[in-house]
């Protein structure tokens, strides 16, 4: 759980709209929506990097939203109509977190 100091210190954001929890991703926290079913799970913003497949195939990452699954697994996130126009959203704990490629 949040604690309170921290709460303030991120404007008590809880529960609050998709703008702000795409704000707090962009400083590298971690969001969640309530209605949300699986435990555990939450967002955070990727640096984006570089990847290679194979022998051939070779690019450039730009940042992107991952989410971390309920089973401890990430995979790239896009919104929902639903996710879009929540108001559940919360900060998930305390801390950056760097999410690389």
């Amino acid at each position: 759980m949040i604690s309170t100091i921290w709460r303030k210190e991120k404007n008590d954001m809880g529960p609050s709209d998709f703008g702000s929890a795409l704000a707090y991703l962009a400083q590298g926290d971690r969001v969640a929506r309530a209605g949300w079913n699986g435990k555990g799970m939450w967002l955070v913003q990727a640096s984006g990097g570089n990847f290679k497949i194979g022998q051939r195939i070779e690019g450039d990452l730009l940042p992107f939203i991952v989410m971390k699954t309920a089973d401890d697994k990430f995979v790239p996130w896009l919104a929902s109509q639903t996710d879009i126009l929540a108001t559940d959203w919360t900060l998930v704990q305390p801390g950056r977190v760097e999410v690389g490629v």
